[in-house]
């Protein structure tokens, strides 16, 4: 007896076959850069055995049917590497910097409206024209443009242009271990460089090339921000109402952010796929009730695509807001044709379409999310459901809820791991409690910019939806304050993840086909993880290092024993758990440090013992004179110490001197050249980045 046919899911869902080579394609680009002539040499020959193939006989076409996949994916493989070349703006020849000269003035258009920031304003610019020598040279590219704050600046809209002469400079990292990569985060926005200008350095020319759309999509966002804030009362509850409909997310209290990120729900006030599904819900229910558009199904799809699409304009278009409104589009084209397609299909489409139009998009964490959560939910969701049965109509939803929200956290864990090194314990109640009062806020700020002409209508709608953020923030706050609410400083490397994802995968096939090869890859990928952390903790056990930190017009210093630490930081880092978060939170994380033990603070000429080492912070003036010069392996110079460079060096002897980044910028060019000239190592944090040894 014949056994029943299988349809493998590629069968169903082709563009699956087409994704993965072109992720491929553009992995191998980003990391090995090929050049132009290595791309087509790949996809030239590929094209031309797929034109041919068709023209072979029918017998050999099915023998070797495999041979034009292969091409096809070859094919696929170096259009990924291509897309990623011409969309990399240093490849092109009106790139600025390619065009640029010593003196040059250059044009500058307001791309976005201006952010302010604590010291300065930020604008992204576009430089449209570089002028050297009269010669006026059209040209392309983004810069970062920090003005000063207080300035002529804060008048500066979007579209204005303006003339500058200062030259730029590269985009820099901090250089502290494992901290946030912000030079490639940016190069994946095509910014390379940045510049910081004063009113005198820069001319407004007194034109204005806003396109008109754009300038639609910014006044949009303003009057929906400004009617928030004139008709919700609370300041904490407008904010997360801005962030919930037009993704404005500068008011936003840290501390509430920090909750909603520790139990699970931060993609509630981060615009995404979630907020989309609901206003698609909305329209097409409202759509349904109106008689013209009952009757006109072409009608109402092309509706429902313009307002998700203008939503999704509108709230910055971020990766997870794209892949779902792509996702929709297609969902609706295919309700409009009659048709159902695979919703593998759906997915690995919207992923190929965005992919073509930003190749670099593949690493916003934001886009990983998004379809690791898709993916997670259309695979399990359904078993996971059916793992309990309620006749009950609200335990019922409730149980959808909670089904859901475990199946969206089965392929996002290992990312939640890898890049925040935390995992939330509670996300299932935070998901229960904060999903249908999140509903309902979104949609009562909907009604309440609906009626806003309507004054005292919209001050009833402004107060239903502060109730309904109230009991939302509220109820993550509480949730955030239980003790075991989130497990944090989770080390998790990148092989870690491939191999925790591969076990996953694996024991989700097992779960589905029995098939032992899947439990037996599973459990080696399980075995392989297991011993990879147990090496790494014994690294982390028998480590001894110094980090000295760059944070700029800070002194912070980690000494490192096994699995503990001491710190020597000023008060103000004390103080700011963001500067912690962002400089020195990492590396503690990734050195598997769990411990700190109190080490005496810093005082005039402090000596350090620190196993074989022997160092010096030097943090004031210098004033000793031993009879012979004490041995040292580091001197560590702070706050603008007084010295003489002779006089320290007839006083210590030293392998390297270190200059953190409290120093300043033009002591540490003086002490700099006289270690030149004396031929002294030195090391300067505040351009070197953090200062690492092992001691």
């Amino acid at each position: 007896m014949t056994g029943a046919y299988q349809i493998y899911i590629w069968k169903k869902a082709p563009f699956i076959r087409l994704v993965l080579p072109l992720i491929t394609g553009i992995i191998l680009q980003y990391y090995c850069n090929f050049t132009l002539t290595d791309i087509i040499v790949t996809g030239i020959p590929s094209l031309i055995f797929i034109y041919l193939f068709s023209f072979f006989k029918e017998s050999f076409r099915y023998q070797y049917r495999f041979l034009k996949g292969i091409f096809i994916s070859f094919a696929l493989i170096a259009a990924g590497a291509f897309v990623v070349h011409i969309k990399d703006i240093r490849n092109h020849t009106n790139w600025y910097n390619n065009n640029s000269t010593a003196g040059a003035l250059y044009v500058l258009k307001i791309q976005e409206p201006l952010v302010e920031k604590a010291k300065s304003i930020k604008a992204t610019c576009t430089v449209e024209q570089v002028i050297s020598d009269s010669q006026i040279t059209g040209v392309q590219g983004k810069v970062l443009v920090y003005f000063k704050k207080d300035g002529a600046a804060s008048s500066l809209q979007y579209g204005d242009k303006i003339l500058i002469r200062k030259p730029f400079t590269d985009l820099t990292n901090s250089g502290n271990p494992f901290a946030f990569d912000f030079v490639a985060y940016m190069a994946r926005d095509q910014i390379y460089q940045q510049v910081f200008l004063s009113d005198n350095d820069w001319k407004k020319t007194g034109g204005n090339d806003a396109q008109f759309f754009q300038r639609l999509l910014f006044s949009v966002r303003d009057y929906v921000i400004a009617m928030i804030d004139k008709y919700i009362p609370g300041e904490a509850e407008a904010a997360v109402a801005n962030a919930l409909l037009v993704g404005y997310k500068v008011d936003l209290d840290k501390d509430l952010v920090q909750a909603y990120s520790n139990t699970g729900v931060i993609h509630l006030i981060a615009i995404s796929g979630l907020h989309l599904a609901l206003i698609y819900g909305l329209l097409f229910f409202i759509t349904g009730k109106l008689p013209f558009f009952r009757s006109h199904l072409q009608s109402r799809i092309v509706l429902i695509i313009f307002c998700l699409w203008f939503f999704a304009l509108l709230t910055g278009a971020s990766p997870s807001v794209l892949r779902a409104a792509v996702m929709f589009t297609f969902i609706s084209i295919g309700t409009l044709s009659g048709k159902r397609a695979s919703i593998f299909n759906s997915i690995s489409l919207s992923a190929f379409v965005l992919l073509c139009y930003d190749p670099f998009i593949l690493w916003n964490v934001g886009f990983q999310l998004s379809y690791s959560a898709v993916l997670g939910i259309v695979v399990c969701q359904r078993a996971v459901y059916n793992w309990l049965h309620f006749n009950n109509k609200v335990f019922d939803y409730a149980w959808q809820l909670v089904s859901v929200s475990l199946s969206a956290q089965v392929f996002t864990i290992p990312l939640c791991l890898y890049y925040f090194h935390q995992m939330p314990l509670l996300f299932v109640i935070a998901n229960l409690v904060a999903i249908p009062l999140c509903t309902l806020a979104i949609w009562s700020c909907i009604l309440l910019i609906g009626i806003s002409v309507f004054a005292p209508a919209a001050l009833y709608a402004g107060k239903l939806a502060y109730a309904f953020l109230w009991i939302m923030n509220q109820s993550i706050l509480y949730i955030n304050n239980f003790p075991f609410s989130v497990w944090k400083n989770i080390s998790f490397n990148i092989y870690e993840t491939l191999l925790l994802s591969i076990f996953i995968i694996s024991m989700l096939s097992w779960f589905f086909s029995k098939e032992k090869l899947a439990l037996t890859l599973g459990l080696l990928g399980l075995l392989f993880l297991g011993v990879i952390r147990v090496s790494d903790q014994w690294k982390a056990y028998n480590q001894q290092k110094l980090i000295v930190y760059n944070i700029p017009k800070h002194s912070a210093i980690d000494i490192i024993n096994g699995n503990s630490y001491s710190t020597i930081t000023d008060e103000a880092i004390r103080k700011d758990s963001l500067l912690n978060a962002y400089n020195i939170n990492p590396a503690r994380t990734a050195y598997r440090l769990y411990k700190e033990k109190k080490l005496q603070e810093p005082r005039l000429m402090n000596f350090l013992q620190i196993n074989n080492s022997r160092i010096l912070l030097l943090d004031s003036a210098l004033a000793l004179a031993p009879s012979a010069p004490i041995a040292l392996e580091y001197i560590i110079v702070s706050n603008g110490a007084t010295f003489k460079m002779n006089t320290l060096i007839q006083n210590f002897s030293f392998n390297q001197i270190i200059f953190d980044a409290s120093n300043p910028a033009w002591k540490i060019r003086q002490w700099k050249k006289e270690c030149e000239e004396l031929h002294l190592r030195f090391h300067d944090v505040s351009t070197q980045g953090a200062f690492i040894a092992n001691i």
